[in-house]
């Protein structure tokens, strides 16, 4: 029973360490932390045009949002009918903002968005353009930030 005690003990310890290691370790596989970091949230399409929306952290530079966008923006175009990305921080008036946005865009001029949801988390937006590039715009409007250059397609 003597000698399984310091086995017990040095087991517990190394336990102990290899626990406390995990815990100290950043999580760097969270969707929304750092630049590049993004998450699609949701999809849909009217009268042949599609909106995606995708969450992206909050806090990002302009130089950040903008290689974060770019990435988006070539994950999204191999898909010809996506025309309109809008970039989120949260998600907690999504659901109000796609049901302002589909009845808008089906014509109902009654539709209001959640003005303030929509003014603080919608942080950029993008509109493809007819060459395929991607124009990218701040917030839900259209003044302009840059814009990305059409994917080039990848060499065989």
């Amino acid at each position: 029973m003597i000698s399984k005690v310091p086995i017990l003990f040095t087991t517990l310890t190394l336990m102990l360490f290899v626990s406390l290691s995990c815990i100290a370790q950043p999580d760097k596989g969270h969707k929304n932390q750092g630049a590049g970091k993004f998450e699609k949230l949701e999809s849909y399409t009217i009268k042949g045009r599609t909106v995606s929306y995708y969450r992206i952290p909050a806090d990002l530079s302009r130089e950040e949002l903008v290689k974060t966008a770019r990435k988006i923006c070539d994950v999204e175009s191999d898909k010809r009918l996506i025309v309109e990305l809008i970039l989120i921080d949260d998600i907690s008036g999504l659901a109000k903002y796609i049901n302002y946005a589909k009845r808008a865009s089906n014509g109902d001029s009654h539709a209001m968005p959640p003005k303030v949801w929509t003014d603080k988390h919608i942080i950029a937006n993008a509109q493809k353009t007819m060459n395929d590039g991607w124009m990218l715009y701040e917030s839900n409007g259209y003044v302009e930030i840059v814009y990305l250059e059409p994917k080039l397609p990848e060499k065989k």
